[in-house]
């Protein structure tokens, strides 16, 4: 190729493009005015190029080295103008877009005036698929259609807060569901920030309308107060419950993550002030005075009556009960929205801190709880009653008082009250229950004397009517029931506490087992109590026995046959009399734990004194050990035809002692020692029985020692 030709086709080219180039200049003016000066730098940039086209092409002539630049330059100039051809696209893209989201609100505009959802509804989501315009440069003060697309969204707006407007002024939100038709247009409209305001705004009202019913309460009468007041707490939390449950579900659709987590905190925190300035105005109206309970718990004054804190004490009960509920429920709900929609709220966080003012109700009402608890077992004390039962009236009353407590707190589902009452009751149990009883008793048991239980039990006589010393041990004994009733009591409660289901987190739950634990063990105060009294008490009727015990102890096991045959347990008898004594006239008024108790402790006094004068006062030949281990079998059967008791157990070592006093040679032993027990388990060691065949007359104490067990 020549370079003349070359130069005539770099000219031709030249002269297309620069056809093209006032063709899309045109076109450009015509459309967007702003981009003349485009044209007119590139106009510039192609004579630019046209003049280095021209001087490369005349220096092409002199040097063929000078060639390659030009078609260099060339190059540079195809890709400045491809880039312009680009940018003349984009924007003619973004221009065609704003045509048609011109067209969408148009039509949105119209169907909203004409309350057509469904299309408002489609239109608004065509507008949002649409691109923005984001030309570099654009100037809205300069662009006509850019102006007349703010005029019709504005419009648009202004339509959408006028319905929207029309619905949060009706109280009665009869058009509830087209609130969130208009909202979710308008979060394709508007954007987030003005979805967050119609939200925020809804929620002040729906929630706010339920304060004015609450405060038209705190305006009237006492009795219409106690009514209602929990009833309209109880409706507030519901209705947030309800907005966030419901609406939220159809919010969660056609709103992003951030937008429905910011209505869920809306919805708490609008509830949160309501709920403070409620609990401003009860407290006010209440009058709770710290320093007047500190008082009343010190018993310095008295200024609340039992009724005014029982009417209190079920009103923040319920307040604490319907908040904690609120709070388990929020949470549930919050934590099925996350599961549902991938959004990521923090529980701890949003309820990290209660309302200040219900504190202060947690305080109250434990301050009163344990008032309360204090105040009505002093009563019961006051008021006590024996009649004709096992224990006095202060059993029951303590039980109800007590089991009253623990239940309301249970109910209302908060670690802090549970605890606090936990804390109280103990304290109540351990700093007055236990003095008083502890003190009438210890009063009680200076009268407790052989001859007074005799008289009791009607050893000697059967005695005419109740004499003052049947009642003071029937006083004693009922004393005694009291105590072992108190423990009862104590574990029933336990029992309540384990069964029950208390919310909180772990700490709170830890804190509670330890409140319980602490709490049995205080009832252990009462058992050591108890078996400090039955073992007076039993020591006592080891004293009585002293006269059976004596004959015992004066009685001669060297026996003739004549003697065997007509030999009679006399000292067994009188001990089987006095049991009968025992099972008819003081089993019956004492409690099943203390009978039990007081029995089993009688017998192993009484087991123990007869081994120790069977091994140090008594000798035996082999008639008098034969004649032992009837009596002693005997003792034992007739004893447990007479009580429920482990005869067996306790005698075991004297039916032991009998069986080795009987055998009829020394060595016998063996045939039920060591491998050859078989199902016998021995309660004596080999001392004791080489000691024990000691006592056998006719036995050689050399041949006793010798034996190999």
């Amino acid at each position: 190729m020549t370079e003349i030709d070359f130069t005539t086709q770099v000219t031709k080219t030249l002269q297309i493009n620069r056809k093209e180039q006032n063709q899309n200049a045109e076109t450009l003016s015509r459309l967007l005015e702003s981009r003349f000066h485009a044209y007119e730098t590139l106009q510039n940039i192609n004579l630019d190029l046209l003049d280095s086209i021209g001087a490369s092409t005349s220096q092409l002539k002199d040097t063929s080295s000078e060639r390659s630049a030009v078609a260099l330059s060339s190059v540079v100039f195809a890709r400045k103008l491809n880039l312009a051809k680009d940018k003349a696209k984009k924007t003619k893209h973004c221009i065609q877009a704003a045509l048609n989201q011109r067209k969408i609100l148009r039509r949105l505009k119209v169907s909203l005036i004409a309350g057509d959802f469904t299309e408002a509804v489609q239109q608004s989501m065509e507008f949002s698929g649409q691109r923005e315009i984001s030309i570099q440069g654009f100037n809205p003060s300069q662009n006509s259609f850019e102006n007349d697309l703010l005029v019709i969204k504005n419009d648009v707006e202004s339509i959408l807060n006028e319905k929207i407007e029309h619905i949060l002024k009706d109280a009665t939100f009869s058009e509830d569901s087209f609130f969130f038709n208009y909202v979710e247009i308008a979060s394709k409209i508007g954007g987030t920030e003005k979805v967050v305001q119609y939200l925020s705004k809804y929620i002040q009202i729906y929630i706010w309308k339920n304060y004015e019913n609450i405060v038209a309460v705190f305006e009237g009468p006492e009795d219409i107060f106690r009514k209602y007041f929990l009833n309209l707490i109880t409706c507030l939390f519901d209705n947030t419950l309800e907005i966030l449950d419901k609406k939220c579900k159809s919010l969660t659709p056609i709103l992003d993550e951030n937008m429905v987590s910011e209505y869920v905190l809306l919805c708490h925190e609008e509830c949160s002030k309501v709920l403070q300035k409620i609990l401003m105005m009860y407290l006010k109206r209440r009058k709770f005075d710290r320093s007047v309970i500190e008082a009343e718990i010190e018993e310095r004054c008295s200024a609340l009556s039992a009724q005014d804190i029982d009417i209190f004490l079920e009103e923040l009960s319920g307040l604490c009960a319907q908040y904690e509920q609120y709070r388990r429920i929020y949470c549930s709900k919050i934590s099925e929205i996350c599961n549902n929609t991938q959004i990521q709220l923090s529980l701890d966080k949003l309820f990290e801190n209660k309302l200040k003012d219900f504190e202060k109700i947690y305080e109250i009402y434990s301050s009163l709880e344990f008032l309360d608890i204090k105040k009505s077992i002093s009563i019961a004390f006051n008021i006590e009653e024996h009649g004709n039962c096992l224990t006095s009236s202060i059993v029951d009353d303590i039980l109800y008082i007590s089991e009253r407590s623990v239940k309301r707190a249970l109910q209302t589902g908060s670690c802090e009250c549970v605890s606090s009452v936990l804390d109280s009751v103990k304290s109540a149990f351990i700093c007055q229950v236990f003095p008083e009883l502890s003190d009438r008793i210890t009063r009680q048991a200076s009268y407790i004397r052989p001859g007074k239980l005799v008289d009791a039990i009607e050893f000697h006589h059967a005695s005419d009517g109740e004499t003052p010393t049947k009642l003071e041990v029937h006083a004693f004994m009922r004393s005694l029931n009291d105590i072992d009733a108190m423990s009862e009591i104590i574990m029933k409660l336990d029992e309540l506490l384990t069964s029950a289901e208390v919310y909180g987190t772990l700490a709170d739950k830890e804190y509670i087992l330890n409140c319980t634990r602490n709490l049995r063990e205080s009832s252990l105060q009462f058992k050591h109590l108890c078996t400090k009294m039955v073992d007076v008490v039993s020591n006592v009727f080891v004293d009585i026995f002293g006269n059976c015990l004596q004959i015992l102890g004066t009685t001669s096991y060297e026996l003739t046959r004549d003697r065997y045959e007509d030999c009679h347990e006399n000292w067994t008898g009188q001990i089987i009399v006095v049991f009968q004594k025992i099972t008819q006239n003081l089993v019956p008024i004492m409690s099943t734990s203390n009978s039990s108790t007081l029995v089993h402790q009688i017998l192993q006094d009484l087991a123990r004194r007869i081994e120790m004068i069977v091994m140090t006062r008594l000798r035996f030949n082999h008639l008098g050990g034969l004649h032992f281990e009837r009596e002693i079998r005997k003792l034992v059967a007739n004893l447990t035809s007479l009580m429920q008791c482990q005869m067996r157990d306790i005698f075991s070592r004297l039916n032991q002692i009998g069986m080795v006093l009987s055998f009829e040679t020394f060595d016998e032993i063996m045939d039920y020692w060591g491998d050859r027990s078989g199902l016998l388990t021995w309660r004596i060691n080999r001392s004791e029985v080489k000691r024990i065949l000691s006592l056998r007359v006719d036995f050689r104490l050399e041949s006793v020692e010798a034996l190999q067990l």
